[in-house]
């Protein structure tokens, strides 16, 4: 019976020591160093890419990522792009999904040890003071402390169901309610079936390169 109990541990572990990667034209570079790191770890990685410069918009990548993740097996993900700041807040936009930007290895360690994220963010055009590898290792080698700060992740999670907005600039419609406000829910829930929303598009330049 022992014997069989550490073959199912063995085999969680083993499902677990999974990555999933994906960045944008703005971080091949560095999604590939990540990459081989981790299997340096030990970890199986799905590299979801880009893996050339051709310009892809990250929202897309960290999208890609984020239904990736969700089929299951993964520990954990990285989202990278010129400076981690877009695909993080794209990443943070998915339902569920914590992402968090990483800016040296006490970030990491922190992050990990009080918001435990899904997914940890990083750029491909920022001047890290610590290497990409410490500040992975400073990732995985550390453990979510619960308690308390289980609580405060709920929290976290409960702001998109407690206070839904929606506010497209083009339909001028910004609807606000409580999933728990059943009448309001049943005024709103017509006018959103109803109304098409458009998002209009955004880009930037970075200096002297292409996003």
């Amino acid at each position: 019976m022992q014997r069989i109990k550490e073959q199912l541990e063995n085999e969680v572990l083993t499902q677990m020591k999974k990555v999933v990667i994906a960045n944008d034209h703005g971080a091949v570079e560095l999604a590939s160093k990540i990459k081989k790191h981790l299997e340096e770890r030990g970890y199986e990685v799905n590299w979801l890419g880009t893996q050339t410069e051709e310009s892809v918009d990250y929202p897309d990548q960290a999208e890609k990522a984020c239904i990736e993740f969700r089929k299951g097996g993964y520990e954990f993900g990285v989202l990278c792009c010129g400076t981690g700041i877009g695909i993080s807040i794209a990443a943070n936009k998915m339902k569920g999904i914590r992402c968090a930007l990483i800016a040296d290895k006490y970030s990491a360690e922190m992050t990990k040890r009080h918001n435990n994220p899904q997914f940890i963010a990083f750029g491909g055009r920022v001047n890290y003071h610590d290497s990409i590898e410490s500040m992975l290792d400073a990732f995985i080698d550390h453990d979510f402390e619960d308690g308390r700060h289980s609580a405060r992740i709920a929290k976290m999670m409960l702001l998109s169901l407690n206070n839904l907005i929606i506010s497209p600039a083009s339909a001028n419609v910004v609807v606000k309610f409580k999933e728990a406000e059943e009448n309001t829910y049943s005024i709103c829930k017509p006018i959103i079936a109803n109304t098409k929303f458009h998002h209009p598009l955004s880009s930037s330049i970075y200096r002297g390169t292409k996003s």
